[in-house]
């Protein structure tokens, strides 16, 4: 809440706070298929003064995240379950799995990432090193989600070049 200038009194809201609209497996699904394809640009980009190495991992992250929660709510998960879950990736991996998902080594890159993708740490820059999964093999996992996701959605039918027809 804010405060006004110069008080200690909130300040009043004059609309009430709107609701977050529900989201369904496509949405998530063509947002990760974006932060995927962002990847492969800047995969494929020459490094300019500063490496952009934390990037690239960062939106192979949410592009997972993203991959996940549509095959998730595709399963039956709502909104305020997968808010619960968060971006922990292991645990959106774990909740998955036990809906049936497998991957290529236990999605064990995606796994080795979670915790600085959890933490926010991809997306500060830190005067310490950090250590990497394999690109490839993060890649590789993202791409089964990927691969996995988009036969649960139930819009595929609507789809043009991976995004809803408009």
């Amino acid at each position: 809440m804010q405060l006004e200038k110069g008080s200690k009194t909130p300040l009043k809201a004059s609309k009430p706070e709107a609701k977050l609209p529900e989201v369904d497996e496509g949405s998530f699904y063509s947002l990760a298929s974006g932060f995927l394809e962002a990847t492969k640009v800047l995969e494929n980009t020459p490094p300019v003064r500063l490496g952009y190495q934390s990037v690239i991992y960062y939106l192979l992250g949410h592009g997972a995240e993203l991959y996940l929660k549509s095959y998730l709510c595709a399963h039956g998960l709502g909104v305020q379950e997968l808010k619960s879950i968060g971006h922990d990736l292991k645990r959106l991996i774990s909740e998955s799995e036990y809906r049936g998902l497998s991957g290529i080594g236990n999605f064990q890159a995606l796994k080795n990432i979670s915790t600085q993708y959890h933490r926010k740490t991809l997306e500060y820059r830190e005067l310490k090193s950090k250590t990497y999964p394999d690109i490839r093999q993060l890649m590789a996992e993202v791409e089964v989600l990927n691969a996995k996701t988009f036969p649960n959605l139930r819009w595929k039918e609507d789809q043009t070049n991976g995004y809803p027809k408009t």
